[in-house]
């Protein structure tokens, strides 16, 4: 399937999934849109802001730093001329800013590709 098309990250991935159950859309989930919005859960008590990053698999792996952003609220989607390119898998994982700092582990990491042209 498409997570496997990403050649040598599917492990990867799996190693990377932690609370994903928190993030939508889930893991594993192959997403028809090159803009799709993502979710996630409220933070701990006292969360004022998110770091959420972005990250597509390269060959073997390799995990490729593809955005950050800092919303505010529990949702978040991607803006004009930023879009995730067809074919491609991506790792997300999202961090709650309270009390003067991100917490020590992030909300959760998920993974998602996006559906290739034909």
């Amino acid at each position: 399937g498409p997570l496997q098309a990403a050649a040598g990250t599917q492990g990867r991935m799996n190693l990377l999934r932690r609370n994903a159950r928190r993030l939508s859309p889930g893991a594993g989930t192959v997403v028809t849109t090159t803009r799709p919005v993502l979710r996630w859960d409220a933070g701990p008590p006292g969360t004022r802001l998110y770091n959420l990053q972005l990250f597509r698999a390269g060959a073997g792996g390799r995990l490729v730093k593809a955005g950050s952003a800092f919303p505010g609220g529990k949702r978040y989607v991607l803006p004009a001329g930023t879009a995730l390119t067809p074919g491609q898998c991506y790792v997300w994982r999202v961090w709650p800013y309270r009390r003067g700092a991100y917490t020590p582990a992030p909300l959760g990491i998920s993974a998602l590709c996006v559906a290739g042209t034909r």
